[in-house]
């Protein structure tokens, strides 16, 4: 992550640098995300309130669903609560739901 610091033995630091390298990463690399970054903020920092708004309602929206289903125990909202307008779902499920599901409700 830019902007973070990583703190350890030699060898342990010589590791991570092949690793960063390895995931396609470094600060000049991540400079397009920033300018880009940089460029959305821009353009919606004045709506940042509401979005999270939103994002908050959804994950309760979701949770909701999911006690109604009997599936909460198998949902992994991250953050819970958002604290941005930006949120991670895990479904805990295997690969046999996972295409049941797709077939049932694709076709």
């Amino acid at each position: 992550m830019t902007g973070a610091m990583l703190i350890g033995e030699t060898a342990f630091i010589q590791d991570a640098r092949i690793w960063l390298r390895r995931f396609g990463g470094n600060l000049f690399t991540a400079l397009p995300y920033a300018a880009s970054g940089l460029a959305q903020f821009n353009q919606c920092h004045d709506s940042f309130g509401q979005r999270l708004n939103a994002a908050q309602k959804a994950v309760e929206a979701v949770k909701r669903a999911a006690q109604a289903t009997g599936m909460s125990h198998r949902l992994v909202l991250t953050p819970d609560p958002p604290q941005c307008p930006m949120v991670h779902v895990h479904i805990e499920v295997g690969k046999v739901d996972v295409v049941t599901f797709t077939i049932e409700r694709c076709f």
